[in-house]
Formats: C-alpha cells, structure tokens, sequence
C-alpha cells in the first residue's frame, strides 16, 4: 500500500478515553487515531525484538551454564592435583625431617669421636714429651 492511500475508518470509543486524550491536543481525530496505530506497530516491533530475544536467552543460558559446569569441573581438578601435590610436599617434609635427625645423631657421634681422639692425641703428646729432670744444667755449662 502506497504511503499517498487513505482508508477511512469509523470508530467509536467511550468518552472517558477521549477526555484522556484531550490534554495530547491532537489538532483531530484522525491525528490522534494515526498517532495510536503509529504507536501500537512500535509497540509490536518492540515485542516482536523483545520475543527474539527472549527465545536466544534460553539458548544464551544453556551455554552460560555449560560454561559453568566446565569450569567447576577443572576447579575439581586443580583441587584434586592441589591434594596431591600437597601429600606429596608433605610426605618429601617428613623424610628430609627424618634425614636430618639421622644426620644430627652422625653428627653428634662424630663429635664425640673427634673428642675422643683429641684426647687421645693429648695423651700420646704428653708421653712423647721428654721428661722434665732436675739433671739439667745451665746452658753455659755443656761440659
């Protein structure tokens, strides 16, 4: 239908609607009857959008969800190897801890050891040393 064809239509509304449009002051009747078809198409566009998009929600909250599960899933998993790793770490804490005693009670033995043989050693340098005698003379007298 071209933009320049008229269709005339009659209708009749109740009074009370038209005393709610009086303050619009539409210059006529025919004015304020374009003016509510004009506004109920935008009306339908804007539902028809709004029925668009409401159908590609559903599709958007499918994948949101999938998404969702996904990463709870690898969240799970890094949980999991976090576990792991930390037994692990746990376990490697305990055996260094239980090398280190064992290498402190070595340690502590040799410490003994070496005392032991310090003390020996004194001993056998104490044998070695000549006895001190009253026999000595003075070094001028050599003879």
């Amino acid at each position: 239908m071209e933009n320049n064809e008229i269709v005339k239509i009659q209708a009749r509304i109740p009074s009370y609607l038209w005393a709610q449009l009086e303050p619009f002051r539409f210059k006529s009747q025919n004015e304020a009857v374009n003016y509510a078809f004009e506004k109920l198409i935008e009306q339908k566009d804007i539902n028809q959008n709004e029925l668009i998009i409401n159908q590609k929600k559903p599709n958007l909250i499918n994948q949101i969800q999938v998404r969702l599960e996904e990463k709870e899933s690898q969240i799970k998993e890094i949980r999991a190897q976090n576990e792991i790793l930390i037994q692990n770490m746990s376990t490697q804490i305990e055996l260094l801890s239980s090398q280190l005693s064992k290498k402190d009670e070595q340690i502590e033995k040799q410490s003994y050891h070496i005392q032991s043989l310090i003390q020996e050693n004194g001993r056998l340098n104490i044998k070695l040393l000549p006895e001190d005698s009253k026999k000595n003379n003075p070094w001028w007298r050599f003879w």
